[in-house]
């Protein structure tokens, strides 16, 4: 049995994720140490991980969202400053024999580099790096919009990733390297097919699909009350989620459909303040995703990529929305594989959306798509796959050089 830490970013689309891998890891031997924040305690720890706090310090919670990853990479580096302040020497005590972290968790290399223990970066969207993003057209030019509106948080973040390096004596990368935090073992949580120039990264990215398993929800969802007709499931996800405009869009264009609309709306959003919600519509701050994925004929998404994920392992077309940059290459990959269409901001009139569910659910070819699809994530390995990967770097490692904490 060997000892490893996983330093988690506090999103669901990050948590959910990891759970099946950190319960596969336990299961198979391993005793892992989660950092996270409060909310997450219970998902974590009944994984059979040990569950730890960030701290008060750690600001970063499932309710922040912004579109602006320059912004963001600053945020992120402060955020390992802080940690490594924080945590350092708490880590080095419990002396992991190696180290699991989100992607967007650059403390995380960090850690691993001070402590001389090899590291895995767990990438739970695309692989967004130098060799490939001003390679993707649409991502390409969101990033240089963002440099010339707010070169200053760009100057911020590489400022403070010299410092840490200086400060700790590692090389640990660069503004760009906060969202991928690149290791020798990357592993990513979709499909190669799907990532966008897959050619052009290396080897150390292995793609081992989405990490699923059946979550344990509180909530419980009575699909069996209703009507014999095509369910239609709705949700902009749990960051960017307050767009009253979309939901009433949504409640006009389908309301005389023959179909069961099922529509999440989160928890900044009281469904009573929706109004005159139709006869065919279920309208909650929260449903059970998976459950209702298994019986959906259509899945109207932000493009978020575990939504995208679950969705297309359970065969659902997918009608994509994107809040934000990222998402916009979700959707264009979900346009590209045949699973479904991508919804312009200038389609989303009550017309456009009705318009794009009929020919969705009208086109059998959406759904024969998404059924290959999900075949092929299904066969990718996920979680068990991913397991395997990182205990046969732990041998590797340990048998090439040992560890010295």
């Amino acid at each position: 049995m060997s000892k490893a830490i996983y330093f988690g970013m506090p999103f669901h689309g990050h948590v959910n994720p990891s759970l099946a891998l950190v319960q596969e890891l336990v299961k198979q031997g391993e005793e892992i140490i989660y950092y996270c924040k409060e909310e997450f305690k219970e998902k974590i720890t009944n994984t059979g991980a040990e569950y730890r706090d960030y701290g008060k310090r750690f600001f970063l919670n499932s309710s922040y969202a912004t579109d602006n990853f320059l912004k963001f990479s600053s945020l992120l580096m402060e955020t390992t400053r802080i940690l490594l302040e924080d945590l350092l020497e708490e880590v080095r005590k419990e002396k992991p024999q190696y180290i699991l972290h989100d992607a967007q968790c650059p403390w995380g290399k960090y850690m691993a580099a001070i402590l001389g223990v090899p590291g895995v970066s767990i990438i739970t969207t695309f692989v967004f790096s130098m060799n490939n993003v001003f390679r993707i057209p649409s991502f390409a030019q969101n990033v240089l919009k963002l440099f010339i509106r707010d070169f200053p948080s760009f100057i911020r973040a590489e400022s403070l990733c010299g410092r840490l390096d200086r400060k700790y004596k590692v090389r640990c990368g660069s503004t760009f390297d906060a969202f991928t935090s690149k290791e020798k073992l990357n592993i990513v949580l979709t499909l190669r097919e799907f990532q966008p120039e897959a050619d052009r990264l290396d080897a150390s990215y292995k793609f081992v699909g989405p990490l699923l398993s059946q979550r344990k929800e509180k909530e419980t969802f009575l699909l069996n009350t209703m009507k014999h007709r095509p369910i239609i499931y709705v949700s902009l996800g749990t960051l960017f989620n307050k767009d009253h405009s979309f939901y009433r869009n949504c409640m006009v264009g389908l309301k005389d459909m023959n179909c069961q609309v099922v529509m999440a709306v989160g928890k900044g959003i009281d469904p009573a303040d929706l109004e005159r919600i139709p006869e065919n519509f279920i309208v909650q701050n929260y449903v059970p995703q998976l459950e209702i994925l298994e019986k959906a004929s259509l899945f109207i998404t932000h493009a978020g990529m575990n939504s995208a994920h679950e969705g297309l392992y359970y065969g659902v077309p997918l009608i994509a929305v994107p809040q934000q940059p990222e998402q916009m290459v979700v959707a264009e990959q979900i346009e590209k594989s045949g699973c479904g269409v991508y919804l312009r901001k200038k389609d989303l009139s009550p017309e456009g959306i009705r318009k794009s569910v009929e020919t969705v659910l009208r086109d059998r070819r959406y759904r024969e798509c998404c059924v290959n699809m999900a075949l092929a994530l299904k066969q990718s390995g996920g979680y068990k796959k991913a397991a395997e990967y990182i205990l046969e770097n732990k041998k590797q490692t340990t048998s090439e050089i040992g560890f010295h904490i």
